[in-house]
């Protein structure tokens, strides 16, 4: 007998929920990091929509006010939360 058909059914679930919960772990690093990087992709847009340039003095007033925006947002929804 190998020690794989030596495991119990408790044993095996826990096994398989290990390996659950460290891929939504990795997957929630990543999908954090995507998201962060869609932010950025579109917030260059819109200030380039504005008709700020990259690289110019008003297009990076311009990320940072829309960062300083998203930051305030998200630390009111962190507020909200507590609250309820």
């Amino acid at each position: 007998m190998n020690l794989f058909e030596m495991k119990t059914g408790a044993q095996r679930l826990l096994s398989i929920g290990s390996a659950c919960v460290l891929l939504m772990a990795l997957t929630g690093c990543e999908t954090l990091e995507d998201r962060r990087r869609h932010e950025r992709h579109e917030d260059a847009r819109k200030c380039s929509s504005y008709g700020a340039r990259e690289g110019s003095r008003a297009f990076s007033d311009c990320m940072y006010r829309r960062q300083l925006r998203r930051d305030r947002d998200r630390d009111w929804d962190r507020r909200e939360d507590r609250d309820d």
